[in-house]
């Protein structure tokens, strides 16, 4: 969908960098927390990760601008194994 960005985590934070020149997007815009683990669907349409905002890792959802997140889980200890998508999103 994106085919001149690239996901990047830095400083624990989900980030859009530019494949040649352009500027660096901050996706989550949470300062204090961490996110991990991040994964673009198949479809390039969402990006599944893992934030400790709650506290504790939980998996969410969000479109690959960054708007839309939802919190998919829920008091988990999921966090150990990396998000997996369908194939069919």
């Amino acid at each position: 969908k994106c085919p001149n960005q690239e996901l990047k985590i830095g400083f624990n934070l989900l980030f859009t960098v530019p494949k040649k020149n352009g500027r660096t997007y901050n996706l989550t815009k949470t300062p204090g927390t961490r996110e991990i683990n991040a994964e673009v669907s198949p479809d390039g349409e969402k990006i599944c990760y893992y934030s400790d905002a709650t506290g504790e890792y939980e998996i969410y959802i969000m479109n690959t601008d960054g708007s839309d997140k939802k919190q998919l889980t829920k008091n988990t200890n999921i966090w150990m194994f990396p998000p997996l998508w369908s194939p069919d999103s």
